[in-house]
C-alpha cells in the first residue's frame, strides 16, 4: 500500500510541479555499498543556541575557498560583532566572503555604513529588495544559510543576533538549526548563488551625505555641513564595531569555548539516507502564475502533509492558518489522524498580533481535535547557558520543524503564517529514513513540551503534568492590554501576517 501511495505521489508531483528545478530543488538518495553510505548527506541537530553559534564559527575558521552568508536579520550586538570579525579575518586569508541581508526597514542594522566598511575590508554584501513600495516591500528573504566550500551548510530558525544563541539576558528563543555535510550543501549554496544574481538583489552602495535625513536632529542640525558631520560619525561607528579590542576577544573566547563545551555533548553527525532541500524562487510575486512558479516550499509541505497516515507535529512561533492550510488540517481531522502543535503563548510571543489572531482561533481548533500546546515563556534547561540572568529571561519558540507520521521531518525557515505562504522566500529540508534522527529531534520537542500547557477550551489551561495553568502564559498585564487593543486591526491585516 505505501509503495503505491509512494508511486501516485511521485507521478502527482512530477506533473503538478514540473517547476521544481535545481539549485532551488534537489533530492538526494543514499545508497549502503560495502559496509558504507554512498552519495549521502551527513545531519547534526542544532537545539542549542551557543552550540550552534560555536558551529558556525567552527565552519568558517576552517572554510578555504568561500563563505556565502544569507540572512533575514543580523542584529549588531555580541554575536553579530564576533561572526563579522571573523569573517574580517578569513577575508583577509583570502577567503571569498559573500553576505546577502534583507533590507526590510523594520530590522535592517546591518546597513550600507557597515557594508562600505566590510567591503573595504575584502567582503561583499548585497541586498534583498530595497523597494520601498508598499506591496513589493512585502517580499522579502527570510532565507537563513551559511555555506562554506559548499561543502558544509548550516540552516534553520536562527537569524544572526544574540537572543537567537542564548545569550541575551532579556529574551531568547527556543529554535533550531541542522548542519548538513554533502550535495545537500552545494545545492544550497548553488541556490545562494542564483539569489545573489537575481534582480531582487541589490549591490550595497555608500549613502550620499546630502542625502542623510536624522529624524531626531533639529532644523538647524539639517543644514549640509552638520549632514557630513552625521555621515561622518556613522563611517566612524562602523569602522569601530568591525575592529577587534581585548574586550571582544575576551568575550568571544568565552562564548566560543563555552559553546564548544556544549556541542561535544551533541550527537555525532548521522547519515540521511533520502535528504530532500527546497527553496522559494526570487520574485515581487506581480505575475499571475507568481504562486505556481516561485512558492515551492509551501506546495512541497502541502505535497508531504497529504501523506501522513498517523500522526503530524508541527513547532512553529506563529500559528496562522489561510483557507489551503486549514483545508488540509481539517482533512486530517476529520480521517482520524493526530496534529500536536507547538507554539507560542501571549507571554513567549514576540509578535503580539500573532498572539491576539491565534487565541481567537485556538479554542476552535481544539473543539475539533488539534492538541494544541503553547511555551509558557520559561527556560527549559535542556542544556547549560552562559548565566543564571540568561536563564532567567522571558524564552519564546522560534524553531521551524515539522514531523511525519515520527519517521521523518522537515526543518527549515518557514513558519506556519501567510508571511511564509505568500510573500517571504522560504526554505528548507527533510530527511526521511533516518529512525535514529527523527527519535532525536522528536526527544527534544517532547522535553520542551513540559515547559508548555495544553489548550482544554477557551481561557483554560493544564500544563504537562495535567495541572491547572496560566492560559496567556505568564502574560504582563501590560502585554494584556496591547493585545486586547489590537485585536480588530490585528484580524483586519492577518493576509499580511
Amino acid at each position: 500500500m505505501k509503495f503505491f501511495k509512494f508511486i501516485l505521489f511521485f507521478v502527482f508531483t512530477v506533473n503538478a510541479y514540473a517547476q521544481l528545478e535545481y539549485p532551488f530543488y534537489a533530492q538526494s538518495i543514499a545508497s549502503f555499498k560495502d559496509g558504507k553510505w554512498e552519495n549521502a548527506n551527513k545531519l547534526q541537530l542544532l537545539n542549542s543556541g551557543i552550540a550552534s553559534l560555536a558551529k558556525r564559527i567552527e565552519m568558517v575558521r576552517a572554510a578555504k575557498s568561500s563563505i556565502d552568508i544569507e540572512y533575514f536579520i543580523w542584529e549588531l550586538d555580541l554575536s553579530g560583532r564576533i561572526l563579522l570579525t571573523e569573517l574580517v579575518k578569513r577575508a583577509r586569508d583570502g577567503v571569498k566572503v559573500r553576505i546577502i541581508i534583507d533590507k526590510s526597514f523594520t530590522v535592517l542594522e546591518l546597513d550600507e555604513y557597515y557594508a562600505e566598511e566590510l567591503k573595504r575590508l575584502g567582503i561583499e554584501i548585497r541586498y534583498y529588495n530595497a523597494s520601498l513600495g508598499p506591496l513589493a516591500q512585502q517580499y522579502r528573504t527570510h532565507r537563513k544559510i551559511l555555506v562554506t566550500d559548499k561543502k558544509q551548510a548550516i540552516t534553520g530558525g536562527r537569524n544572526i543576533g544574540d537572543d537567537y544563541f542564548d545569550l541575551d539576558e532579556e529574551y531568547n528563543f527556543l529554535d533550531r538549526d541542522i548542519w548538513i555535510e554533502g550535495s545537500g550543501a552545494k545545492a544550497m549554496g548553488d541556490s545562494f548563488d542564483a539569489v545573489w544574481e537575481s534582480g531582487m538583489v541589490q549591490i550595497a552602495r555608500m549613502p550620499d551625505p546630502r542625502q542623510i535625513h536624522d529624524n531626531h536632529a533639529t532644523a538647524a542640525a539639517r543644514r549640509p555641513d552638520l549632514r557630513m558631520r552625521v555621515h561622518r560619525r556613522r563611517q566612524r561607528e562602523a569602522r569601530d564595531f568591525l575592529q577587534t579590542d581585548r574586550d571582544l576577544e575576551r568575550r568571544r573566547h568565552d562564548v566560543y569555548a563555552f559553546g564548544m563545551k556544549v556541542l561535544r555533548d551533541v550527537h555525532a553527525p548521522i547519515v540521511c539516507p533520502k535528504f530532500t532541500f527546497v527553496s522559494d524562487k526570487p520574485d515581487k510575486g506581480l505575475g499571475v502564475d507568481y504562486f505556481e512558479q516561485n512558492r515551492m516550499v509551501h506546495q512541497v509541505l502541502m505535497n508531504r502533509l497529504a501523506r501522513v497516515e498517523k500522526s503530524f507535529t508541527i513547532v512553529s512561533p506563529y500559528f496562522m492558518l489561510n483557507d489551503k492550510t486549514t483545508a488540509e488540517f481539517d482533512r486530517l481531522l476529520q480521517e482520524g489522524k493526530t496534529i500536536t502543535a507547538y507554539t507560542n503563548s501571549l507571554g513567549s510571543t514576540d509578535a503580539f498580533y500573532v498572539a491576539a489572531n491565534f487565541y481567537r482561533i485556538a479554542p476552535e481548533w481544539n473543539e475539533k481535535g488539534m492538541n494544541i500546546w503553547m511555551h509558557n515563556s520559561k527556560f527549559y534547561p535542556e542544556t547549560e547557558v552562559l548565566s543564571e540572568k540568561i536563564s532567567k529571561a522571558r524564552w519564546g519558540v522560534h524553531s521551524k520543524t515539522q514531523v511525519y507520521d515520527d519517521e521523518d521531518f522537515f526543518i527549515g525557515t518557514y513558519n506556519l503564517d501567510n508571511r511564509s505562504d505568500f510573500f517571504n522566500l522560504e526554505m528548507g529540508v527533510f530527511c526521511e529514513g533516518s529512525p535514529e534522527l527523527t527519535a532525536i529531534l522528536k526527544s527534544n520537542i517532547d522535553q520542551r513540551m513540559k515547559e508548555a500547557y495544553k489548550i482544554i477550551k477557551k481561557e483554560e489551561a493544564v500544563d504537562a503534568n495535567n495541572e491547572t495553568a496560566d492560559y496567556w502564559g505568564h502574560a504582563s498585564e501590560s502585554h494584556l492590554k496591547i493585545m486586547n487593543a489590537i485585536k480588530l486591526p490585528s484580524k483586519w491585516f492577518e493576509f499580511l501576517m
